[in-house]
């Protein structure tokens, strides 16, 4: 047994296919299969079956996996203090939530810049669940993301969480007093699509009310929400980190709702493996997040009229 052989195990686990860990591995087919084949020799047991939907792990493959990836874990660890953490050298692909990019996004990266010259660090924005999607299928080292009903496997670090609200323009809708999600519903709104994580969230905000969400307008990207907001053309639930400006300069107002919407927490979520820098990155993300526990005053708002 070796490490080639576990790192074999690892991503056939993830990639489903032996020509998709071939090039992932730098090798050759028959050299992934003759990878497994040894392993399995040496466990004694098969650990992996081909089918037409591709490889798919036994019970014993599962079982052997977890440990697998441990010892990946641990030898890169080993290596990270042998050669110092100044010497950290290798490219890390992050997933991250558009609120995080619109955020403290650009903070992180200068950041990683500075402590790890030799890194290289490849970018990738998206909604949560094909951030996670991407995480298990090993398209990501690491991702930032919501992690409302956010199920994983996998270590996390917290990264706190950001206030929402719903917003308009001044004098588009009148509010005499905090809006119920019932009174929302019969406004247009705006917001994320359905297959997005926060309109999980939002859906279940309008459910306490006994009401469902009816969206007029929809989007997957918050700065366009904020502009059709700004426009006049509805009601939004933007963060407000977001939209500081717009709200300081008068663009945008908070409607007031009884209940407030909850805060959405964040969390980086990254995979322990041979030469990931998953951890390192979700590590340094944790000490710059802007984002603050529910405590706090949080931003400044203007109410709406």
């Amino acid at each position: 047994m070796n490490f080639q052989q576990l790192e074999t195990l690892v991503w056939l686990a993830r990639l489903r296919n032996f020509h998709a860990v071939a090039g992932k591995l730098h090798t050759t087919q028959p050299s992934v299969s003759a990878r497994l084949q040894r392993l399995e020799e040496d466990l004694g047991t098969r650990l992996v079956d081909r089918g037409p939907q591709g490889v798919a792990l036994t019970a014993a493959g599962r079982e052997c996996l977890i440990y697998a990836e441990r010892i990946l874990a641990w030898q890169g660890r080993m290596r990270q203090c042998a050669g110092g953490e100044d010497r950290l050298r290798g490219r890390v692909s992050v997933g991250v939530s558009e609120i995080v990019a619109c955020t403290w996004l650009p903070d992180l990266l200068h950041r990683l810049a500075s402590r790890h010259p030799e890194v290289i660090i490849d970018t990738h924005v998206d909604l949560t669940p094909q951030l996670a999607r991407g995480l298990e299928e090993g398209s990501f080292d690491v991702i930032l993301a919501g992690s409302y009903r956010l199920a994983t496997v996998h270590p996390t670090r917290s990264l706190g969480d950001t206030r929402l609200g719903w917003m308009a323009a001044p004098g588009a809708f009148a509010f005499r007093e905090p809006a119920t999600p019932a009174a929302l519903q019969r406004m247009p709104l705006i917001t994320w699509p359905e297959h997005s994580a926060i309109y999980s969230q939002i859906s279940d905000w309008f459910a306490a009310g006994d009401v469902f969400p009816v969206p007029r307008h929809t989007s997957n990207s918050v700065v366009t929400l904020a502009r059709l907001a700004t426009a006049g053309l509805g009601v939004a639930l933007l963060p407000l980190q977001v939209v500081q400006r717009e709200l300081d300069e008068g663009k945008l107002v908070l409607v007031p709702t009884r209940p407030d919407f909850p805060n959405v927490e964040y969390r980086a979520v990254y995979v322990e493996r041979q030469g990931s820098l998953g951890a390192m990155v979700a590590e340094v993300a944790a000490e710059c997040s802007s984002f603050t526990m529910t405590t706090g005053l949080g931003p400044r708002v203007r109410p709406a009229d």
